[in-house]
């Protein structure tokens, strides 16, 4: 993993956890995060009254927002760029350098990877033909537009790039409830809450087969879309960021959706 960050070093990580640690010293937990430096780690058992998953990943980035102000008093300067991501991530791909990021985006925005999966956005700059993995780590053409579906519909909440401009609009945000209801495919729109008139933002149209059938997809895609880019009118561009899911033991979530190479790669060296 820590390969695959060279080029945006130096940098400082900050671990927000859910539940207990395993030990009592956080400086030995720090030292078992496969990314360092880590500066701030802490873990959050108390959330607020609600049980549901995407109110507790945005109270998660809450307490990581206030770390990471925290920190940059400390230090009396701020920093320039905010990577968030999963700690069950894999960065398949290394990221580019910051000036090429600033390049990507001439208009301060927040950059995400496509839905890559297969019924979503199988797009073209998420595949690979080459041999070497250097070839790999250099392939950072655009995605086309017109292979992006979902991904102009919700945000992918797995990983995420931005100025430091933006960081309090994507970590500090707070959704409206309806985004995230449980099950996730409600029929009917609410009668009740704030924003209503956003909820055509994360219904999925017919024009495309996502497989998974047109309606409503609520989640943490969705309050994360609603809260970041609808309500705060911030802007997005999709990025090919090559980020996988582990689930342990060799599993990749959705691996048919990344080159093959890749995988192999990021096994071989424990990356």
């Amino acid at each position: 993993m820590q390969r695959n960050l060279a080029a945006i070093e130096p940098y400082d990580v900050f671990v927000v956890f859910r539940g207990e640690g395993k030990h009592a010293d956080l400086k030995h937990e720090a030292s078992l995060v496969p990314i360092q430096p880590v500066v701030h780690l802490e873990f959050a058992p108390n959330f607020r009254a609600s049980a549901i998953g995407c109110e507790r990943q945005e109270e998660l980035q809450h307490r990581c927002w206030q770390a990471l102000q925290s920190q940059e008093a400390a230090r009396q300067a701020r920093y320039t760029w905010v990577v968030r991501l999963r700690p069950d991530l894999l960065i398949l791909k290394a990221l580019p350098a910051l000036v090429q990021l600033e390049a990507m985006s001439p208009r301060p925005s927040i950059l995400l990877p496509p839905f890559s999966e297969f019924y979503f956005d199988p797009a073209d700059c998420m595949k690979f033909q080459g041999k070497s993995r250097e070839e790999y780590d250099a392939d950072y053409r655009q995605c086309s537009a017109d292979q992006l579906h979902l991904s102009h519909h919700l945000m992918s909440d797995q990983f995420a790039i931005m100025p430091r401009s933006l960081a309090k609009a994507y970590l500090d945000r707070e959704a409206p409830k309806w985004t995230y209801p449980v099950p996730n495919r409600p029929k009917t729109p609410p009668t009740s809450g704030a924003h209503l008139e956003l909820w055509e933002s994360c219904v999925l149209d017919k024009e495309y087969n996502y497989k998974i059938g047109p309606g409503f997809l609520g989640g943490c895609e969705c309050s994360l879309s609603v809260a970041v880019r609808q309500m705060q009118n911030v802007s997005t561009m999709v990025a090919p960021f090559h980020v996988a899911l582990y689930r342990g033991k060799g599993n990749v979530h959705m691996g048919g959706s990344f080159p093959k190479r890749a995988l192999k790669w990021a096994f071989q060296e424990g990356e």
